[in-house]
């Protein structure tokens, strides 16, 4: 009995422990409801493509999702070209792009600009096309062909080249020429065909063959004494060294390079006035043949008390700068017996310089040294109706302080500065040839003579702004007539076109096309470049 006592106790103390344990429980924990959250919408933007006139692109854009790659390409028209995409940096026809925001872009297309290449040709060859209208940017092939009897020269205008064909990126409005030449034809005739009379040949100055046997030699080293002369109502006021300076280097320099190097000047100078017997005004001025030879011969004495001529080539008096007496120094021409003599050595020639020396300095001397060589004067005396309307200021033995001081082409021939082969000599027929610039130190032909008579000839030669005629003020072919016949100061060298009244003759050089008829011959210019002048003579 007391054993079901206890079971019972036990299960009702038990069940009221588990109910008091379950009581706790539900009064401490609240339940958790669980609400179900909604998927997030993608994001999207919008991509706009358009494109300018001339062109068009693969998509016109759309509403794309966040991340989405899309690639554009634009494509241009004919006559169009693409150049960019406004809204992006790249020029690349396609373009790809990753949609993280709204974006707008635009395909640029510009007009192509079309340009007009022309393509011309000299006379004596053709050319593979004429040219036309291109789009910017086109290559064209050009050929140039030249005729039977022509050669191709060159191209000349948007390209230069020898090249017979040439390629030509067009890329702007473009002219280009071929150009063509006559190729050469016919050789000189013998030199000796060309040599002129010296019709005057007595009187020292002259042009033609045979040479005055009394000239001063223009040829090898010169040397040249110099005597200074004053007087008692004239005493020198400068300083030797001063005057001096007159001719040093201006007269040196103007022969080596007249004579390309062939004439080498050494001065020698007596560092001493000499007082001449007589007062300025007691010397004729200008001299006769008999005073000036005086004049010289009394200055040429002072001076041989203290120097020793048998060591020089030559002398010059120079007078008293100052002395305004002296307008003048003209040059003296001698012979066998009317000549100059000092320590055993003849001098067949001399000149005195004068108050002119002031105005044209040391080329004064060239001028009159050139006398002493055999030169004549080619300016006209008296002046009348010009000075210089015979050659202009061409020749320092024209117009001293010319524009064109050097020789003419033929006068240096006289003198042996120019050889044989630097001479064409033509006479009958028809002959194309070149000749490059007198003042050239090149081998080639420098003049061209055209006989006409015993003493006459037409001469060419091509003058240019070189060494001593650099401040010519054009350029050109120069043609003149040599008449031996007439004297010095007279015409003996007159430019053709004859015109006493131009006495300049700038206006005289012939140029590129330019025809000349004189007598019986035709001059044409055929073609001119910096080294040569092509010349087509024909004698009718």
């Amino acid at each position: 009995m007391k054993f079901y006592f206890f079971l019972f106790s036990v299960c009702f103390i038990s069940l009221m422990v588990f109910y008091s344990c379950s009581a706790e429980e539900e009064e401490s924990v609240a339940p958790v409801v669980q609400t179900p959250q909604p998927e997030p919408e993608p994001l999207e933007y919008t991509l706009t493509v358009s494109a300018t006139e001339g062109g068009t692109v693969s998509t016109e854009g759309g509403t794309y999702e966040e991340g989405t790659e899309v690639t554009i390409t634009a494509s241009a028209n004919e006559g169009y070209r693409f150049t960019g995409w406004e809204g992006n940096n790249s020029t690349n026809e396609s373009l790809t792009i990753t949609l993280n925001s709204n974006q707008t872009y635009q395909a640029l297309f510009e007009l192509i600009p079309i340009y007009t290449l022309t393509v011309t040709t000299s006379e004596g060859g053709t050319v593979s096309t004429e040219g036309g209208e291109y789009e910017e940017g086109t290559e064209v092939t050009i050929t140039a062909t030249p005729d039977e009897g022509y050669e191709f020269v060159g191209w000349t205008g948007a390209i230069e080249s020898a090249e017979l064909e040439v390629q030509l990126l067009v890329s702007e409005a473009k002219e280009v020429n071929a150009v063509f030449l006559k190729i050469l034809s016919g050789t000189s005739e013998s030199i000796q065909l060309c040599e002129l009379e010296n019709y005057h040949i007595e009187r020292g100055v002259g042009l033609g063959y045979p040479r005055y046997d009394y000239s001063l030699k223009s040829v090898g080293n010169l040397k040249i004494t110099l005597i200074f002369v004053d007087f008692d109502d004239e005493p020198a006021s400068r300083n030797i060294n001063d005057v001096y300076n007159y001719f040093n280097p201006v007269s040196s320099d103007f022969f080596s390079k007249s004579s390309y190097d062939k004439l080498n000047i050494e001065f020698e100078v007596i560092d001493k006035w000499y007082r001449m017997s007589k007062i300025s005004s007691d010397y004729l001025s200008p001299p006769d043949g008999s005073s000036h030879h005086s004049y010289l011969s009394e200055a040429l004495s002072l001076a041989d008390k203290d120097y020793d001529f048998s060591t020089t080539d030559h002398f010059v008096v120079v007078t008293n700068p100052d002395a305004k007496h002296f307008v003048n120094g003209p040059a003296f021409q001698g012979n066998s017996y009317w000549n100059f003599q000092a320590d055993g050595k003849i001098f067949y020639s001399s000149t005195n310089s004068g108050y002119d020396l002031n105005y044209w300095g040391g080329l004064w001397l060239n001028h009159e040294v050139l006398h002493n060589m055999g030169l004549p004067d080619l300016y006209n005396y008296g002046g009348d109706p010009t000075w210089h309307g015979f050659v202009g200021e061409f020749s320092i033995m024209g117009l001293i302080s010319g524009f064109a001081p050097d020789l003419f082409a033929y006068e240096k021939w006289m003198l042996g500065w120019l050889d044989e082969a630097e001479i064409f000599c033509f006479e009958n027929g028809n002959v194309v040839t070149d000749i490059i610039p007198l003042e050239s130190y090149s081998e080639g032909s420098k003049m061209i003579i055209l006989p006409i008579s015993d003493m006459e000839s037409l001469i060419i030669e091509n003058r240019r702004a070189l060494n001593l005629d650099q401040n010519i003020p054009d350029e050109g072919v120069l043609v003149y007539l040599v008449d031996t016949s007439i004297l010095t100061g007279k015409g003996t060298i007159e430019i053709i076109p004859k015109d006493k009244s131009d006495e300049q003759k700038k206006n005289a050089l012939l140029k590129k096309g330019d025809v000349l008829i004189y007598d019986n011959y035709q001059i044409e210019v055929l073609f001119n470049t910096e080294d040569f002048y092509r010349i087509e003579i024909t004698k009718n």
